[in-house]
């Protein structure tokens, strides 16, 4: 793979207070101090569409074809509001959101909300740290914009880790999501059954049996046998989950590990080598060949096949990534600046 390249930057314009990528790349969201809260066409930076907001807006989110916004006012006030007309589609004041830290300081962004992809559906999570807890508390609700049925507050058991659970994510066909339910395991829960299906681990159960015996043991995926080279043992939630957009292949992080495969996982569940540093972010190319993970040395480009590396000199810590439709990766940092690179080639 070619290193990638800086194709532009979104400066902070003043009066900017929040923006947020689409998970598709398609749009970003934009929130200003006066209320105004635009949408923009993420390949062109046109104005899509436009708002007034009377409240402030402390985060935000847009859907991927750019028609709603999910407006955070609080800790446990989400508002849903149509760009085209401007009403009100959906709110609630009683769903926690975003993080709460042990002094009470509060973060709000668009990795704790997620839109299905026909907009019936939003994910709302959360995660609190408290002084009598070493490890988060963890929640997820999913709500029916459509009036028809009660929200339902999703099986997460996530207390065995101090590191964050997981962004909000649905799966492409809206069916499936994917969740870290405790410290082990990534499940889905399947929308048109309303339950939680098996965890998508038991080929790797195996191999930890295996090294259980021998904890030099490595499995490699491309010679696909076990090597006697594995220096670090994977542990850890799960978590940063990120599934291509025709939806074959999803992938996390577990530690200093990328686990991979196809959705349907259970039996196809790889491991990758490559140590990964303070990893904040990820998103898999539309291809699934490809997976960037955001770390405080800036953006690698892991190929899942040949494990190969490819790392883009920008700057560190972007918190959210975002591939479009052409392979471009958009990235948002902490102050709100937009990178956007050159996809792998």
């Amino acid at each position: 793979m070619r290193a990638p390249q800086i194709l532009e930057t979104w400066d902070v314009p003043n009066g900017l207070t929040a923006r947020a990528l689409a998970r598709n790349g398609a749009y970003v969201a934009e929130s200003y101090q006066d209320g105004v809260v635009l949408v923009r066409v993420a390949a062109t930076r046109k104005i899509a569409g436009r708002l007034h907001n009377a409240s402030e807006t402390l985060g935000l989110a847009v859907s991927d074809d750019g028609s709603l916004v999910a407006l955070i006012q609080g800790r446990t006030s989400v508002r849903v509001r149509d760009v085209a007309s401007g009403h009100e589609v959906w709110r609630t004041t009683r769903i926690p959101c975003g993080t709460e830290t042990t002094r009470q300081e509060y973060q709000f962004d668009e990795r704790y909300l997620a839109f299905s992809p026909d907009n019936r559906a939003l994910l709302v999570t959360a995660e609190t740290y408290s002084k009598k807890r070493t490890r988060p508390a963890a929640s997820a609700f999913l709500c029916d914009l459509t009036g028809m049925s009660p929200r339902r507050a999703l099986p997460l058991r996530c207390e065995g880790s101090s590191q964050p659970f997981n962004r909000a994510l649905f799966s492409p066909d809206g069916r499936y999501l994917p969740l870290n339910v405790d410290d082990v395991h990534v499940q889905y829960w399947d929308r048109d059954r309303d339950r939680l299906l098996l965890p998508l681990v038991r080929r790797r159960e195996r191999m930890m049996r295996l090294w259980d015996r021998d904890p030099d043991l490595r499995w490699d995926p491309v010679r696909k046998r076990f090597l006697r080279r594995l220096a670090v043992r994977p542990s850890g939630r799960p978590r940063e989950i990120a599934m291509s957009a025709n939806g074959a292949v999803i992938a996390w992080l577990r530690g200093p590990f990328i686990e991979y495969g196809p959705q349907r996982g259970p039996d196809f569940t790889e491991l990758h080598d490559r140590w990964i540093s303070a990893a904040v972010a990820t998103a898999l190319h539309p291809s699934g060949e490809v997976l960037a993970v955001s770390t405080g040395q800036g953006v690698a480009f892991v190929n899942l096949a040949s494990r190969r590396v490819t790392n883009a000199r920008v700057p560190p810590y972007l918190v959210s990534l975002a591939f479009d439709a052409r392979g471009r990766l958009f990235g948002r940092a902490v102050d709100h600046r937009i990178e956007v690179l050159s996809g792998p080639e």
